[in-house]
């Protein structure tokens, strides 16, 4: 099962409801299935995001005051995005 997948499964579940399938069968009208469509989306996209940022802090630098930080060249490097 994907990532994306388990987050269907997960938000369902959030939701009340027993699996995707349910929560998708229920969805009364096209409103309601964008805004869940779109909730699902923001939990995909931060949870990508964050996974390309732990990536790119494997990279990280250490400045002289022993603070480390992400270089945004290393963010910006396509190896670093994480699709999960």
């Amino acid at each position: 099962m994907s990532r994306l997948e388990e987050l269907k499964e997960k938000y369902a579940v959030q939701q009340g409801f027993d699996s995707w399938k349910e929560l998708w069968f229920d969805t009364a009208n096209f409103k309601h299935a964008n805004e869940r469509i779109d909730e699902l989306v923001k939990m995909y996209a931060k949870e990508c995001s964050q996974a390309s940022l732990e990536k790119a802090s494997e990279k990280t630098s250490i400045i002289e005051n022993e603070t480390s930080y992400v270089k945004q060249s290393e963010i910006n490097i396509e190896e670093n995005i994480v699709l999960l």
